[in-house]
């Protein structure tokens, strides 16, 4: 798939170490976890992901707070899906032949972004959010 060379491309001339499969491909920015994945079917779309966001046991308003987050960033998506919280960017790319480098950096940023603004949401701040994610969840 020509838009999974393309980021693992950039990956790699970032020295970003990675795990790759058929249609996904695993890597660590900044201690979390993060999931790229594409479709053979749609080759034009990518979705990247942060999965299994451990937030604890307090539920109380995590709807309304992952309502705000998808709100407050339009292009990301914060879900809760088996009691863990998933933040999800998901984008059509238009031109697979051009250098897509800036929209990959974009979408790590936003994840990267909704992730800290949800860990401030919820812990005020505190770095103790658990990100012990797995790939073979998705």
């Amino acid at each position: 798939m020509k838009i999974q060379r393309s980021f693992i491309s950039f990956l790699d001339s970032n020295g970003i170490q990675y795990t790759k499969t058929d249609s996904l491909v695993s890597f660590n920015q900044e201690d979390v976890n993060f999931i790229f994945l594409c479709d053979a079917q749609d080759p034009n779309f990518f979705r990247m992901v942060i999965p299994n966001i451990d937030i604890g046991t307090d539920m109380s308003q995590i709807n309304e707070k992952l309502d705000r987050l998808t709100k407050n960033y339009k292009v990301g998506k914060a879900e809760l899906l088996g009691g863990k919280v998933w933040l999800v960017f998901e984008q059509f790319v238009a031109d697979l032949s051009a250098d897509n480098t800036s929209l990959f950096i974009r979408s790590v940023k936003i994840l990267t972004s909704m992730f800290n603004e949800l860990r401030t949401m919820i812990y005020g701040g505190d770095s103790s959010i658990n990100t012990e994610n797995s790939s073979s969840e998705t």
